[in-house]
């Protein structure tokens, strides 16, 4: 099974709406603390593709369980 890969727009999609030089600078730090990783995107040079590295992916039990505990702590969000 192949990883999911996402563009930078694509993370600009969801309602949340994340500021630009947030995402930026956030995808910047999960990519040198080796959580995600850049990809050449085959249909344009002018995009990157990021997927989880194994590092990320043995990370998302323990976000997973952060999002739950967080709605039980705050049943609001």
């Amino acid at each position: 099974m192949t990883a999911k890969q996402y563009t930078y727009g694509d993370f600009l999609k969801p309602p949340e709406r994340i500021a630009t030089n947030i995402l930026a600078s956030r995808l910047h730090v999960l990519e040198e603390n080796k959580i995600i990783e850049k990809l050449e995107h085959p249909d344009s040079k002018a995009k990157v593709l990021y997927k989880l590295t194994r590092k990320g992916n043995d990370l998302l039990p323990v976000v997973i369980e952060n999002k739950h505990m967080g709605r039980k702590i705050l049943p609001y969000s």
